[in-house]
Parts: C-alpha cells; structure tokens; sequence
C-alpha cells in the first residue's frame, strides 16, 4: 500500500507544481483564466488530495514531523512555498516582486524534492 500511495503523493505534486507554474504564467501575460472558479477548485482539490497522501504516508511509515528533521524541514518549506507561491499569484502586487516570489517557490520546491529523495535537511 505505500509504494503506490507515495507515487500518487509524487504524481499530485507535480500536477501541483505544473498548475502553479501555469496559473504564474498566464498571470504574468494579464490572462485571468486562472482565477476561474473551476480552475481554482481542481488546484485546491490536487493540493487537498496532496496534502491527505503525505499525511498518510506519514502515518503508514511512523515517521512525523517534529520527530524527523527531514520530515521538519520539508513540511516547513512546503509552506513556504504556498506562501510565495500566494504572493507571485497576487494581482496587486509589482511584477517584479510577483516573479521573484515565483521563482523563489520554485526554488522551495527544488528543495522539498532534495529533502523527499535524500532524507537529509541539509542543502
């Protein structure tokens, strides 16, 4: 039951990052196809399926945060990254600071794959 679980957790999070990117382009051309109520409710649904396959995952191999660092450290930049993740998608912001929140998210995310494969907080 993990290993196909923990290839569901990979596979939401890629659909995850992948919406985010697109939504942060479209953004950035001025499209608001983004903030369609029903593109807004898939993303949230990924990110909710996301979130109850890493909780369960976390469960079925004993391993919780705040008793792993890894587990500490990815959890942490996770919500890092909804944080700039929030801020590049934000209209009323400047450009310039909408796009060096995006790439800082996806810099986060580099970093939550790292900890994921190596276990390890360290960079």
């Amino acid at each position: 039951m993990y290993e196909p679980l923990k290839l569901l957790h990979i596979a939401f999070a890629v659909v995850s990052v992948t919406g985010f990117v697109a939504r942060a382009l479209l953004a950035a051309i001025g499209s608001t196809v983004w903030q369609r109520r029903g593109i807004r409710l898939l993303t949230h649904g990924n990110d909710t399926l996301l979130l109850a396959a890493g909780v369960t995952l976390s469960i079925l191999s004993h391993q919780y945060p705040f008793a792993q660092p890894w587990l500490t450290a990815k959890l942490a930049a996770v919500v890092l990254y909804i944080v700039l993740g929030a801020l590049a998608l934000r209209p009323a912001l400047p450009a310039a600071v909408r796009t060096v929140c995006g790439f800082g998210a996806l810099a986060v995310v580099a970093y939550v794959i790292h900890v994921a494969i190596t276990k390890n907080p360290a960079f």
